[in-house]
C-alpha cells in the first residue's frame, strides 16, 4: 500500500471519527433506514426513494467518498 494511499485512510477516519452529529437521532435512523434496506433480499426501495430518505447521510458519504 502506498503512502498516499495509507494518508487518504487516515484522513478519512480521522473526519469520521470526529463528526459529532454522527450519534444524533438523525443520522442514526437515516443509518438503519440503509442497513435496513441493505439486508432485504426482496422489495427494495428504488434507489430515489432511498435517497430521499436519507438525506443527511448521502450528503455525508459524498463528503468521505
Amino acid at each position: 500500500m502506498k503512502l498516499n494511499e495509507i494518508a487518504k485512510f487516515k484522513v478519512i477516519e480521522n473526519v469520521l471519527n470526529n463528526f459529532p452529529f454522527l450519534n444524533s437521532i438523525i443520522y442514526n435512523n437515516e443509518l438503519d433506514i440503509l442497513k435496513k434496506e441493505y439486508s432485504k433480499s426482496r422489495n427494495k426501495k428504488s434507489i430515489r426513494k432511498l435517497l430521499m430518505d436519507i438525506p443527511n447521510l448521502y450528503k455525508l458519504l459524498n463528503l468521505v467518498s
